[in-house]
């Protein structure tokens, strides 16, 4: 039974680190595709792709004074985490 625990954790550390070094290679790719987007004068591709509407529903309800909720359909909408939902709200 001991030996099963200690295998299993050798395998969760084992991930851990595999997903901490994939994760780090996904962070410099993106900031590779960033930089060229830029660079091309195409930031537009960095913006997330709403389906029609989610803006304009969006600006509607900051302008009501519901932050909360125009955040969490920009989340919802566009896979965004909480802060990359703020500043795209606040571009609005």
């Amino acid at each position: 039974m001991e030996g099963l625990a200690a295998a299993a954790l050798v395998i969760a550390i084992l991930t851990y680190f595999e997903m901490n070094k994939l994760r780090k290679r996904v962070d410099r790719q993106q900031a590779q595709m960033e930089k060229i987007c830029r660079e091309t004068g195409r930031a537009d591709l960095l913006e997330p792709d709403f389906p029609e509407g989610v803006l304009d529903r969006a600006r509607q309800l900051k302008e009501e004074g519901k932050a909360a909720e125009a955040v969490k359909l920009l989340r919802q909408a566009g896979d965004l985490d909480l802060a990359e939902a703020r500043q795209y709200l606040d571009k609005l």
